[in-house]
Parts: structure tokens; C-alpha cells; sequence
């Protein structure tokens, strides 16, 4: 690589970062940052957290940078945003790697600016940190195919167990590998039988079986200590959450398989009509085509690449959520990038219209994207479940935020000689990342207690019980109720005291 290569890569990528954490803290946090940040500050002292396999990498990566309560949000994401550069770099790598330095600046050009990746690298979340390794596994994986090598096969077999550690989503990935190999080496199937297809591949695959052996033997002593400590305690009787139940609850209510994954089908194409723009959907889809078309073995490479970090998502999401989707995102930029470099190469005029395009979108969409997003991202067009998930839904900071600054003009109690609240809100832990000194033990103004209500509101007798409690010892007590949550019903609460409401906090698209 040529160093004027080298300077225009790093000036992007300072360009990316900067575009990241400018006004990082204008969307409220997510309840899910919340969550990633409780744990990051004990990750290094908590083996349960440690070694559960369930997006534990990001808890150490924000660990190393001592979040607390704080300015944790602050810190959390811009540590976020900086670890998606290794994302964008993965993708600037992949596209040179396979179409040449032409494909790769326009695929990171793409990147850095995609609203779609803008919008996630910004929130301190685990699918920006599993994209990210995502296309670094893609990377070694080709690399591997193509120079099969024990050296680089130790190296894959690491890269792995590093992308499914940090999101099991991606635990289809496994296949990578075997099917690399045959995409790059096989000849074309003599016949499309189950039973030829497995001689096919058996037969081709032969001379590479002690490099997939390294590959794979590398991956399961990196996952030893995780399953050695999921064993451990499910033998104790400890209960151990890799997956959260509400990623298969669509395969067990009223709707079937086919019925979750058709949904799911549609909401990709809605996704991603809104936040690539119609513009550079379709040039994705035009650019896989063509390249399956000009390079057939790229081609498959990346399609199946694709397919695989789809797979989960989409079979098994009741609700798909928008930033499961990120790692196949990063990968079909290398498509973009490979489309840029096929006309270059056969039209080499259209250069200009290329630069030409990628500046029509960047002025009327991603940029204006981007800006919105810096002071107000209310106005922002989302997906809709984006728009519920982030700004109306319980786990979003929309009203808490204000109700969390209203809470020192409130009268104090005695004989605490503070403002004393019981906390009956679905992200009720957040509060804590802008109310400093806010615990029992602590001696702030403000005291907050977060009351436990259970899923289905089994826990309410106890909640009553512990408000009955806090009423003996104080002069006065204040709720944060959410009255529409789905976990219990507030008239359950009704008839106990005798309140008054103070104010009411919404959200936006409420």
C-alpha cells in the first residue's frame, strides 16, 4: 500500500470518529447502555460476567475504560464509536483485498458516513463491537482461503471464538470457514443431491482437514473457560442466561416459523430502504448481482457471508430488532465497493459519475442524516421499531432524563433530609448514569430506590410492602410510575395511599 493510501485511510477514519462523538449524548441512553455499563464496572472482578458467554467482550472493552455512574454514558459511547473504526478498517481491507484500492476507499467512504452505521456506532451497545469483528473475521476468513496456512488458520480459529463471544448472533459464522475453502477451490458440483453435495464437499475439502483441524481445535480451547463455568453452574443449579428468551419467543406464540421469517424478510427490506435511502439500497442489491455475475467466487463469498449473519436474526426474532443487521451491513459495502471498481475497470469514464453519485447522497441524505441526529433526533426518519425502541418505549431515556433533573426541586423528607423515590419504571437502573450519589449509602440530595416488579408482576405484594415500609420512616415519599408498562396493572397500586400526581413526562412519538 502506497502511503498517500495509508494518509487518505487515516484522515477518513479521524473524519468517522469525529462524525461519532460530536454531540454523543444528544439521544437519552438506551436501557440496554445502561445494562453493558453496570457490568463493565465489575466485569474484571465478577466471574459470572466474565465468563458467561453473552456479549461479554464489550463489557471488558468498556471496563478498560473505568466507567462509572458519572459521565458513563459519555464514555461508554465514544469508547464504541472508537472501536467501530476497526469496523470501517475491516471493510476498507475486505474490498481492497478482493476488488483493489479503487473499491475499497468508496466502500469506507460509504461506511463512514452510512447513516445506518452512524446511527449505532453512537449508542453504547454490543452489535457495533460484533460488527465490527464480524468483518475482521470475513477478512481473515478470505485470507485464509485463499493461502491456507497453519499460521493464519491459529489466527481464524482466535477470530472466531472473539466474533461469537462478543455477539452469539453470530454463531453461525462456524461455517465460514469449510465453505471459503470450497468457494475458492472446488470445482463446480457435478450434481445438486443432498448425497453428492456431501461427496462433493468431503472429497474437496480432504487436503485442507488439518488446517480446519487447527482452525476449530484453536476455536474450542479459547471457549474452555466459558464452558467449564456454564457447566459448572448448571450442575450447582444456577441458572445461566446466554440467550435472552424474548430472541425465540415469535417460534412459540401465535405465529409460525415461516410466518416470523417472512415478517422478518419484509422488515430487512424496510430497514433498509429507510436508512441506506432507496439511492444506495438498490445499488447494493445491483452490486451483488453484478459481481456474482463478473466474479462469481467474490460473489458467493460474500452473499454467504451475508446469509450467515442473517441466519439467526431473522429465523428466530420475533421482533427484529434494526442493529442485529449491522455486521451483514459492513459486508454489503464491500459489495458497493466491488461495483465501483467493476465500472471503473470495463467503463473507465464513469468514474466521475461514481464520485458523482456518492456526493448526491452524501449531500442530500447522509449528511443531513448526520446533522439531524447531532441536535435532534426526534426529527430523524427511523424505522418504526427504531422510533418505539429508542425514543417512546420504557427503554428509552426520553422522560427520565427530565424527570431526573425535576427531582431536586422536590421537597425533602425526613428525617433523611432528602428527596426520597421509588422507582416503578422499566429502565429504572439508568437513572443512576446522571443522578450521582443517588444509592441509600450515599449521601446525595437525591435518594432513589428501584423497585422490583417481576416480568408478569408477580413481585407487586412485595413492592407494596416495601413502600408501606418506606412510609413508616419518612414524612413523604415520591413515585416514578410508568403507568403503561406491560408488566403490571397500575390500578393494582390504587387504594393504597393517598397521593397526588405532580407531573407528567412523555415521550417522543407518544
Amino acid at each position: 500500500m502506497i502511503r498517500r493510501d495509508w494518509l487518505v485511510i487515516i484522515i477518513l477514519l479521524w473524519i468517522a470518529f469525529f462524525v461519532r462523538i460530536h454531540e454523543i449524548t444528544t439521544l437519552p441512553p438506551f436501557n440496554d447502555e445502561s445494562l453493558h455499563i453496570r457490568r463493565a464496572e465489575v466485569v474484571f472482578s465478577d466471574r459470572d460476567i466474565a465468563l458467561t458467554p453473552s456479549k461479554t467482550l464489550v463489557y471488558f472493552w468498556l471496563g478498560l475504560f473505568d466507567v462509572d455512574r458519572e459521565g458513563g454514558v459519555w464514555v461508554a459511547r465514544v469508547a464504541t464509536s472508537l472501536f467501530s473504526l476497526l469496523g470501517l478498517a475491516g471493510v476498507y481491507a475486505t474490498a481492497r483485498y478482493i476488488f483493489g484500492r479503487f473499491g475499497g476507499f468508496v466502500s469506507l467512504l460509504l461506511a463512514a458516513f452510512s447513516p445506518f452505521l452512524f446511527f449505532f456506532d453512537r449508542i453504547a451497545l454490543s452489535d457495533p463491537f460484533a460488527a465490527a469483528l464480524v468483518i475482521i473475521f470475513v477478512w481473515s476468513t478470505l485470507r485464509f482461503a485463499q493461502r491456507p496456512q497453519s499460521f493464519t488458520a491459529l489466527g481464524l480459529g482466535m477470530m472466531l471464538f472473539l466474533t461469537i463471544y462478543a455477539k452469539i448472533l453470530n454463531l453461525p459464522f462456524v461455517a465460514l470457514p469449510p465453505i471459503a475453502l470450497l468457494i475458492y477451490h472446488a470445482p463446480k458440483p457435478p450434481r445438486y443431491t443432498p448425497h453428492a453435495m456431501w461427496q462433493w464437499g468431503y472429497h474437496n475439502l480432504s487436503p485442507y482437514w488439518r488446517k480446519l483441524g487447527i482452525v476449530y481445535t484453536t476455536f474450542v480451547v479459547c471457549w474452555l473457560p466459558s464452558t467449564l463455568h456454564v457447566i459448572e453452574r448448571t450442575l450447582t443449579g444456577q441458572r445461566v442466561m446466554i440467550v435472552n428468551n424474548n430472541l425465540v419467543v415469535g417460534l412459540a406464540e401465535e405465529k409460525t416459523p415461516l410466518e416470523t421469517i417472512l415478517q422478518n424478510f419484509r422488515t430487512v427490506w424496510n430497514i433498509h430502504w429507510i436508512l441506506h435511502s432507496p439511492l444506495l439500497w438498490l445499488t447494493i442489491i445491483i452490486a451483488f448481482v453484478l459481481i456474482l455475475w463478473q466474479f462469481p467466487r467474490h460473489g458467493l463469498f460474500l452473499f454467504v457471508s451475508i446469509a450467515l449473519a442473517w441466519c439467526m436474526p431473522i429465523i428466530l426474532s420475533a421482533e427484529l430488532s434494526t442493529r442485529y443487521l449491522l455486521p451483514a451491513v459492513l459486508i454489503s459495502f464491500v459489495g458497493v465497493g466491488g461495483l465501483a471498481e467493476i465500472l471503473r475497470k470495463t467503463h473507465p469514464k464513469t468514474q466521475w459519475i461514481i464520485w458523482g453519485l456518492i456526493s448526491t447522497w452524501l449531500v442530500f441524505y447522509g449528511i443531513p442524516f448526520i446533522r439531524t441526529a447531532w441536535h435532534d433526533p426526534t426529527e430523524l426518519s427511523l424505522p418504526t421499531r427504531d422510533q418505539w425502541e429508542y425514543f417512546s418505549n420504557f427503554s428509552s431515556g426520553y422522560a427520565l432524563v427530565d424527570a431526573a433533573q425535576d427531582f431536586y426541586q422536590l421537597p425533602t423528607s425526613q428525617p433523611s433530609n432528602r428527596v426520597h423515590i421509588l422507582g416503578l419504571v422499566g429502565s429504572c437502573h439508568q437513572i443512576r448514569l446522571y443522578l450521582p450519589d443517588a444509592y441509600a449509602e450515599d449521601n446525595g440530595p437525591v435518594w432513589l430506590t428501584c423497585l422490583e416488579f417481576g416480568w408478569q408482576g408477580e413481585l407487586l405484594p412485595q413492592v407494596i410492602e416495601t413502600i408501606q415500609a418506606h412510609l413508616k420512616t419518612e414524612s413523604q415519599v415520591y413515585l416514578l410510575i410508568e403507568p403503561d408498562l406491560p408488566f403490571f396493572e397500575f390500578s393494582a397500586l390504587e387504594g393504597y395511599w393517598h397521593w397526588e400526581q405532580i407531573k407528567v413526562y412523555s415521550r417522543p412519538y407518544d
